[in-house]
């Protein structure tokens, strides 16, 4: 806990140190998630919550801690609950349009993820993601849209027989949150 809120204090150091106000921001959102492999079953959620922050005119960091549950890889007799953890470099320009910022975004960065399943628990695993989208900002309020890829293979010991496991796969989802 203590490494992840110093990477919170670091991205948002980052933030302050090139804009005064209104480039930082926290989000949560909610996404559809389908799988890589065809025939598993998709997961509920992930739910995210995203720390960033604009450092230069075209360049953004990003930190997010996400949670999707009961994926069933195909043949599997178990469901995987992961919480992936990523870091995100993002060319994230800043449009004004009178009413409001646009700030469409591309961004690619590594991850970590905890994962569990019936039979193991804290199966780590490293991967990246890489995300794409656009957000709304305007008064202290952002709202984004946005398609994330999340390469996350991982593998469990069950009775003494490794078992690999596919759970990367496509998030569609919406975000909603605060700029200060």
């Amino acid at each position: 806990m203590k490494k992840f809120l110093f990477i919170l204090l670091f991205i948002l150091s980052f933030s302050s140190i090139s804009y005064a106000d209104d480039n930082t921001w926290i989000t949560v959102g909610y996404s559809y998630y389908l799988p890589e492999e065809s025939g598993a079953k998709a997961p509920l959620g992930p739910v995210n919550l995203t720390v960033g922050g604009q450092v230069t005119d075209w360049f953004a960091l990003d930190l997010t801690v996400g949670y999707l549950w009961d994926l069933f890889p195909k043949n599997a007799e178990t469901d995987i609950n992961s919480m992936p953890v990523r870091l995100h470099a993002l060319l994230q320009p800043s449009f004004d349009t009178g009413m409001f910022d646009v700030l469409p975004y591309l961004g690619i960065g590594p991850h970590v993820a905890a994962n569990n399943t019936n039979f193991a628990n804290n199966i780590f695993s490293y991967g990246f993601s890489a995300k794409v989208g656009v957000r709304f900002k305007e008064d202290g309020l952002i709202l984004g849209v946005g398609i994330e890829y999340l390469y996350n293979h991982l593998e469990a010991d069950h009775n003494g027989v490794k078992a690999k496991f596919n759970g990367s796969g496509i998030a569609f989802g919406a975000e909603i949150g605060t700029v200060f």
